[in-house]
């Protein structure tokens, strides 16, 4: 869904270098509440994740599933942990291009027509305020796609020192996948580009047939720390499954 995309893209995005090659942590919170008529409809929807990240690795955990991305390998996974299951696929797979077969047709693409028009835009803006122990500087980034627009609010700072290398592949994979939006895929890493700093905070509002959504993403906690042994690996006896 377009609020899901713009919340990853609002989560990790960076631009600072690494100063040391310690696997470094960031525990994040993401709450999605459903509205109507602009009150909450329904209890929110909240999910805590984990991101491991070494130097040419990293892996974001949640409760049912995590991401691994193995840059040296060229390899990324997605990891199924209730159901013990995992697919995967290189960069190269994920950025070539489409197949005859797999190729929209011409007069299908043509009958979406702006339907699937797809567009991301951020603007810096002069605004700043302290969020947890962080400076941060708000940009304003709009996401047009599949006839809806989200828009969110991020708030990134300068203080944290990460490689933007791995985030960059990790946040492209997620529209990589889909011949449909790597375009997209291509627009928002060039987009992404004005944003200095790593966003630590996000509110992302959207509307889908005629159903609003608020979804806040907010880091808690960014440290160093040695990852347990067997973050980076697809855990033993799970079994493959063909990438969907």
């Amino acid at each position: 869904m377009p609020k899901i995309f713009a919340g990853r893209c609002a989560i990790l995005l960076l631009s600072m270098p690494l100063t040391a090659f310690a696997d470094l942590t960031i525990t994040q919170v993401q709450t999605t509440q459903s509205l109507k008529k602009g009150q909450p409809d329904g209890a929110p929807t909240i999910k805590t994740s984990t991101i491991w990240i070494s130097p040419d690795k990293l892996c974001m955990l949640g409760a049912d599933e995590s991401t691994l991305l193995l840059a040296a390998k060229d390899s990324l996974y997605q990891i199924n942990t209730s159901k013990k299951t995992y697919t995967g696929m290189s960069f190269s797979q994920l950025t070539s291009s489409p197949t005859q077969e797999n190729a929209t047709p011409p007069e299908v693409a043509a009958l979406m027509g702006n339907m699937m028009k797809m567009e991301i835009t951020i603007q810096p803006t002069t605004e700043t305020k302290q969020i947890n122990t962080w400076n941060c500087k708000k940009y304003l980034q709009t996401l047009t796609m599949m006839g809806t627009t989200t828009t969110s609010e991020l708030w990134a700072t300068e203080d944290v020192k990460i490689d933007p290398t791995l985030f960059k592949k990790f946040n492209a994979s997620f529209f990589l996948r889909s011949q449909s939006t790597k375009d997209l895929a291509v627009q928002m890493q060039k987009e992404c580009e004005k944003i200095k700093g790593y966003v630590v905070y996000s509110v992302s509002t959207s509307s889908i047939m005629g159903k609003e959504s608020n979804s806040t993403m907010e880091v808690k906690e960014i440290k160093e720390s040695a990852a347990p042994a067997g973050t980076y690996e697809i855990p033993a006896k799970f079994k493959a499954k063909k990438w969907e």
